[in-house]
């Protein structure tokens, strides 16, 4: 329904009836409300989900469609069904071009053309399905009466010799010249010349948004192991902070009480970082296909597509935040303003799964994108002020500090942490932190979310160019 609408011409309740006629003519209805599945996932079948990749291209209406291998996997009668709607659909003014690897004698007599490859891609017949026979008999290599065509012809051309494979290529290239030639030359010099199909316009963005919306929202509820499972972690690490810094808010006039307070919102923040950064990193890469190919075929752009993936992603992140500091805060015994920590943590991870995201649409698989999350996450770590402070840095590896978000975390919520405490402002100048500076570090979070999100979107959209 998705695709009719964004692809198609019409609206939904149109999509909507087009997608049950769909259902029915492909012998779908069985597994209407079943999950197509991935290699993980167990879902429809190898031959339900050709069908349905099938039927996600019928429902535009094309004017021309090409099929690679669709009847691939499919019993014989799960092959004629398809088979039966292209027919319908190429009787209805689309061109439909396929190819098949050995169909039956049955799906070989619904074609009106036929081309015929030898190995190395070289064409043997091509022209009328009715003229093969009369074709195959008067180069010398006529089917037997009991023999299935394509069989036939198929055995044939893995079975000759070079040398009559070779003559058997040149007699279709001389029936060509003559029956070939002269109609594309009649087709150039004609006074109509041959239109040129566009792809049709993508629907407004509202559209757009509300479809991926939808889509991205179902898809989050219905992976319910992966969702329970973000939580349970993120509460599990919450306990061990909070028991491991129990009361550390109360010990800060203690010998060493300072440094573990300072310790105590750190860990909150790197746990909050990594715990952001996992979901994403082994999500999108999986992702990535389906959008290449919806945004080659024009479904939709990329700026609805990753404004969708954070309208889901947003409250999500705000409900772990709150889930953090929720275990955290009382156990601590911290003082900061509850409200505020919560919503640095929000930023932080909304910020910390953008780079993410980066990383994801960067690589081809999930392999890839975990081995390279340490070369973007270990540096914010060290260019947090935590081991090192940043004046020590060396000048030419200073600038890095301004695209680790963590840091301006950190700078926040010290700020609101330690800000009223008596050994809040020693604290806070020791780490290089400057209280009237609470809106340029807001900024500068802002700008990494808003900088990666976009390098992000370039990145997939120079990819999807080579998607055809």
């Amino acid at each position: 329904m998705m695709t009719g609408v964004l692809r198609g011409t019409g609206n939904a309740t149109e999509s909507a009836q087009q997608a049950g006629e769909l259902l029915s003519a492909l012998r779908l209805d069985n597994c209407v409300d079943t999950r197509v599945g991935t290699a993980l996932v167990k879902g429809i079948s190898g031959g339900e989900k050709k069908r349905t990749a099938v039927a996600v291209e019928l429902i535009t209406k094309p004017r021309m469609i090409f099929l690679d291998e669709p009847l691939s996997g499919l019993d014989s009668f799960a092959a004629w069904t398809v088979v039966q709607v292209l027919k319908d659909l190429a009787a209805n003014g689309c061109s439909v071009l396929c190819t098949v690897h050995q169909p039956s004698s049955e799906i070989f007599e619904t074609f009106n053309k036929m081309i015929c490859l030898a190995p190395a891609g070289r064409v043997v017949y091509c022209g009328e399905r009715n003229r093969f026979l009369q074709y195959m008999s008067a180069v010398g290599h006529t089917v037997p009466r009991q023999y299935n065509p394509p069989d036939h012809i198929l055995f044939l051309v893995q079975t000759l010799p070079k040398e009559e494979l070779d003559s058997f290529t040149q007699k279709w290239s001389a029936e060509e010249q003559k029956c070939v030639l002269d109609k594309i030359e009649a087709m150039r010099s004609s006074p109509d010349p041959v239109g040129r199909t566009f792809l049709k316009r993508k629907k407004g963005f509202h559209a757009q948004l509300g479809y991926l919306v939808e889509r991205e929202l179902k898809g989050t509820l219905r992976n319910k192991v992966g969702l329970i499972m973000r939580f349970v972690v993120n509460g599990i690490m919450g306990l061990l902070f909070a028991f491991i810094f129990m009361n550390v808010g109360h010990k800060s006039l203690q010998e060493g009480g300072v440094q573990s307070h300072f310790g105590a919102i750190c860990n909150i923040m790197i746990g909050t970082m990594f715990g952001s950064v996992q979901p994403i990193l082994l999500q999108f890469p999986s992702e990535r296909p389906i959008f290449l190919r919806e945004y080659a075929a024009n479904m939709y752009g990329s700026m609805p597509y990753f404004l969708a993936k954070t309208i889901v992603e947003v409250p999500l992140a705000g409900l772990t935040s709150l889930e953090t500091w929720l275990i955290s805060y009382t156990t601590m015994g911290l003082h900061g303003d509850f409200f505020e920590l919560v919503l640095i943590s929000w930023a932080l991870t909304l910020t910390a799964s953008s780079t993410a995201l980066f990383i994801g649409c960067s690589v081809a698989n999930a392999q890839s994108a975990q081995e390279l999350a340490p070369l973007m996450l270990v540096p914010q770590i060290l260019f947090s002020g935590i081991f090192i402070s940043i004046s020590l840095i060396p000048p030419a590896l200073r600038w890095l500090q301004y695209i680790a978000a963590l840091k301006y975390a950190i700078n926040l919520a010290c700020i609101v942490e330690f800000n009223g405490l008596p050994e809040g402002p020693s604290l806070l100048k020791s780490q290089n932190i400057d209280p009237d500076k609470k809106w340029v570090y807001m900024g500068v979070l802002l700008g990494i979310f808003v900088g990666f999100r976009t390098l992000a979107m370039i990145s997939l959209r120079r990819k999807a160019k080579f998607v055809f």
